[in-house]
């Protein structure tokens, strides 16, 4: 199994305004340095939940068809772009939207057979089939802001790890780990586990 992203966010969730006014900096000086602690706490958020807080597209690579249902790797899944695998005979080929459906009611998402259906035969080989999806809350208003459908709790979390990077970015790693526990525990309550 593996995970590619295909398309990156061009924003993250928290802005620089938004990450500026939680460390009460009314300058520029530090603009790139927030930006960047800004990017670091959004990954660390997004690899402790296992979720895609803005949309990306990414494919999911496994070396067969599973019995019943994809089970996908991030969350929340917005949508199914395709199905490829490679057949028998060597050839590439796409399952038919008919075949399969997205449940995005289910924590984590689930690709599954519709009524009826079956899926295809693969060939025996690593990663002969790879699921192209879009991962990341939804977005809201018009024009479409793709950051106003993440949690405004996952977002605190994020204000929280940037400013314990931006004032401890100094400490000395060795004597003891740094984390921040209130920030863990927040993002705890969406972090999704592999079934």
């Amino acid at each position: 199994m593996s995970t590619v992203t295909v398309s990156t966010p061009t924003v993250y969730p928290v802005t620089l305004a938004e990450a500026k006014a939680h460390l009460v900096i009314d300058h520029d000086l530090d603009d790139s340095l927030v930006d960047g602690l800004v990017a670091a706490a959004t990954e660390y958020a997004e690899q402790y939940t296992n979720r895609a807080l803005v949309q990306r597209t990414l494919d999911y690579s496994v070396d067969s068809f599973p019995a019943r249902f994809f089970v996908l790797p991030k969350a929340p899944a917005l949508s199914v772009t395709s199905i490829d695998y490679t057949d028998t005979n060597g050839d590439p080929q796409t399952v038919p939207t008919t075949v399969y459906g997205l449940d995005v009611g289910v924590n984590p998402p689930v690709i599954y057979l519709k009524y009826g259906q079956v899926w295809p035969t693969a060939r025996s080989e690593r990663n002969a089939v790879t699921v192209r999806f879009v991962a990341g809350y939804v977005g809201l208003g018009s024009p479409e802001d793709v950051r106003a459908g993440v949690p405004e709790a996952i977002k605190a979390a994020i204000k929280l790890i940037v400013g314990d990077l931006y004032l401890n970015r100094e400490r000395k790693m060795d004597v003891q780990v740094y984390n921040n526990d209130t920030a863990d525990l927040i993002l705890h309550a969406f972090r999704l586990y592999e079934l």
